[in-house]
């Protein structure tokens, strides 16, 4: 059968076969750990919107990053006064680190705004007043930390009123405390990171969103439901992934191009004896792709597996493991394969044609 020679052939060299499937299982791992945090963290972001109950997101316009969209309250004010606007609520955030933890991050919210809602405690009572923050139960289990205690972050002492539980990882996993702190903590007075808007007609959403655009230049106006994706930082990673998957079909294509060659150069006599008991040019093409195609798929399904492990792995690193959660959608697992499957194609072509070149009489002389 075509498809036990194929497995005889590579299993004939398994040190070659192995090494050329790790050559595209490297690009393959890296696709999919970097597209899994991705995805998670859109999950994350999404859900952290939506259960902001507002229907609109604002960043400051052109950020390049979330960490430094920084929008004047002014800018709140007059978005408070829209018709169609209902309520809007400021979103700052810090950000601290210590030997104990890599990275705190704490939100800012103020107390008597409705987003600040999305936070359930589940023990002790709601952010009140300035010098308070409630706390993530991850963050809270992992640190130690009670209901009543007081935590030192960058000079300043917050006495710990309540912990919370959100679902979201990266949330439970930080801090909330009033958006003057956090304002003060980041150096940004009267200034915030993010609005979330609640519009009067959620139907409506989206020509309010517009509007807001057309007559806000100075943010970038999203639906709650594609904020995340709408994030510069995705479409950073977007173009990250990008590159990377154009390097790992050029790397491992050239691995791949080489084992082939290799392998039509050993098997000369053997594609000699195919040809003359009959074999057409075109099934001599189909045994060398079928081969690289199967390197292939074995090189894609090892690079997955290789991504979620490393995927994995980040879930040991304390705090950030608790921060981010990848996901692996059943898309991201196809485009990985596909990537796979095209690097062995490519690199297979020009073997497959070389072969197709041997002459019968020539190739049976050979040594």
């Amino acid at each position: 059968l075509p498809g036990g020679m194929t497995l005889r052939s590579l299993w004939r060299r398994r040190t070659r076969t192995l090494l050329t499937s790790l050559g595209i299982a490297v690009g393959i791992a890296a696709i999919v750990a970097l597209n899994g945090l991705a995805e998670g963290y859109i999950e994350d972001f999404t859900d952290l919107a939506m259960g902001s109950n507002v229907d609109l997101m604002a960043l400051e316009a052109d950020a390049s990053d979330m960490g430094y969209s920084s929008i004047d309250e002014r800018v709140g004010a007059r978005l408070s006064s829209v018709a169609d606007v209902e309520s809007v609520s400021g979103v700052g955030f810090a950000f601290a680190s210590s030997e104990e933890m890599f990275i705190f991050f704490m939100m800012g919210y103020h107390p008597r705004e409705s987003a600040i809602r999305h936070f359930r405690i589940a023990e002790g009572q709601p952010l009140a007043t300035n010098r308070q923050m409630i706390l993530g139960r991850k963050i809270a289990e992992t640190l130690g930390v009670d209901v009543g205690d007081t935590m030192r972050v960058l000079d300043s002492s917050f006495r710990v009123v309540g912990i919370y539980e959100t679902g979201v990882p990266f949330e439970e996993s930080g801090a909330v405390i009033t958006l003057r702190d956090a304002q003060r903590l980041s150096g940004r007075p009267h200034q915030v990171s993010m609005y979330g808007i609640k519009v009067r007609d959620p139907e409506r959403a989206d020509e309010v969103r517009a509007y807001l655009e057309a007559n806000f230049p100075e943010i970038d106006v999203s639906l709650s439901s594609e904020f995340a994706e709408n994030l510069p930082d995705m479409q950073s990673m977007d173009q990250m992934v990008g590159q990377i998957a154009f390097l790992a079909v050029l790397l491992g294509g050239v691995g791949m191009l080489n084992a082939m060659l290799m392998s039509v150069l050993e098997r000369t006599r053997e594609i000699g004896v195919l040809r003359a008991l009959g074999w057409r040019r075109r099934q001599v093409v189909g045994m060398i792709l079928r081969e690289a195609f199967a390197l292939g798929i074995f090189g894609g399904i090892l690079g997955i597996l290789l991504g979620m492990g490393l995927g994995a792995l980040i879930g040991f690193i304390p705090v950030v493991g608790d921060m981010i959660e990848p996901s692996y959608s059943l898309e991201l697992l196809l485009l990985a394969l596909s990537v796979a499957l095209l690097t062995g194609l490519l690199g297979g072509a020009y073997p497959a044609l070389r072969a197709t070149r041997m002459q019968p009489v020539e190739a049976l002389r050979h040594e």
